[in-house]
């Protein structure tokens, strides 16, 4: 899914929960702990539904984002949805932001998977990737610390719009061959992955194009019909999650006959904690890869503080870009010792959370943190089945 996919703004603003203001020797940590503010003064009865049921529709939707967004980071699959437990849960307690959804994201995934290409084979890239989403927290918690928050004072809204696009573009280009059937490889750039698709056409497999295909016209399809019936409108919301639900039918019965590859076994249950440093190699493998986690942490704080800031000022609050550092930096330092690659706040999220009404961090957090944990808990065997075909195409 590109970045910056479109954002529905409800005619009706709903009004997200925000605690009375306070004062006295609490205000300091009311500033570190906003939750230590809110959350007291909560009510269930009035916005614990609509929570509910927004963290619900969240939690689906990041667990198939994040399989596709772990594959464009080059790390194994299921570190994706390791990613949304608990970076989620660590920003509900920091963040200033009603409707941000922490987890995966394709911009941050696309750098990062440019970052970590050429460490080893598969296995070799996760382990680094939990390295660099440490190195990634570390940076913007003290940017957080040294309050370096005024650089976004110097964030213009074309430039941010043009590095956006630009992801973009080079997510979709990058995708091009495994939505041909064809093997990825080293290619040097996206003039180098245009121009090396004729040669290959004598390699493409028809079936995996034609399941890409059908998973892009499902996709596009599904937004249209959703006012026709309830059953295509329950299915437009969950778009990502049916369409791999839908891939891991086809896969049962098809894919050996078709030779339509399938993710393969993923491990079952939830992730352990482990410090990734844990070697000599490991610090210097850090070393090595501080210059390009501290560009990532940059775009991760600038990207995801500007859509915030636009759905705060949408709603009548205000965000504290302070909060927001410190948020995100432990959100991603707390994710990588669960083996986490590096979290955003999603903006195409923000805008479902804003559309469903939901009040709180309960429902852009929370909630969805537990979707998640539940889905790994109980249904990860079946995560084997998942084809890559349509994961590429709702990623792009």
């Amino acid at each position: 899914m590109a970045p910056d996919a479109d954002v529905f703004f409800p005619l009706q603003e709903p009004q997200p929960f925000v605690a009375p203001p306070r004062s006295g020797w609490l205000e300091a940590l009311y500033k570190i702990l906003p939750i230590v503010e809110w959350l007291p003064a909560y009510s269930w009865q009035e916005h614990g539904i609509k929570d509910l049921s927004g963290g619900i529709t969240l939690g689906c939707i990041l667990v198939a984002q994040s399989l596709a967004h772990a594959d464009l980071c080059k790390v194994q699959l299921i570190h994706g949805p390791y990613s949304c437990i608990m970076p989620p849960i660590l920003y509900s307690l920091f963040g200033t932001c009603v409707h941000s959804s922490v987890g995966t994201g394709g911009l941050i995934s696309l750098l990062t998977g440019e970052q970590l290409d050429h460490y080893g084979d598969l296995e070799q890239r996760t382990h680094a990737g939990a390295i660099f989403t440490l190195l990634v927290g570390i940076v913007i918690t003290l940017m957080g610390v040294f309050r370096l928050a005024f650089l976004v004072r110097f964030l213009s809204r074309p430039a941010l719009s043009g590095f956006i696009t630009a992801s973009a573009i080079l997510i979709m280009a990058s995708q091009i061959k495994p939505m041909l059937g064809l093997p990825k490889s080293d290619t040097g750039g996206i003039f180098a992955i245009v121009w090396s698709h004729p040669r290959d056409l004598q390699d493409v497999r028809l079936a995996t194009v034609a399941m890409s295909l059908c998973a892009l016209a499902y996709l596009t399809a599904i937004k249209s019909l959703k006012s026709v019936h309830w059953i295509l409108k329950l299915l437009g919301d969950f778009k990502e999650l049916t369409l791999l639900a839908f891939s891991a039918i086809f896969a049962t019965r098809f894919a050996q006959d078709f030779g339509i590859s399938v993710v393969g076994d993923v491990p079952a249950g939830l992730p352990s904690s482990s410090w990734p440093l844990r070697t000599s190699e490991d610090l210097a493998l850090a070393q090595e890869m501080l210059p390009g986690a501290t560009m990532v942490a940059l775009v991760t704080f600038l990207s995801s503080f500007a859509g915030a800031k636009k759905f705060a000022m949408q709603a009548g609050y205000q965000v504290i870009a302070i909060n927001e550092l410190l948020a995100l930096g432990f959100a991603n330092l707390g994710g990588a010792l669960y083996g986490a690659v590096p979290t955003q706040i999603g903006l195409s999220r923000m805008g479902i959370a804003y559309s469903t009404g939901v009040m709180s961090q309960l429902g852009a957090n929370v909630w969805v943190a537990v979707v998640v944990a539940l889905v790994l808990k109980l249904f990860s065997s079946y995560l084997h089945l998942v084809c890559p075909p349509p994961a590429e195409a709702f990623r792009s």
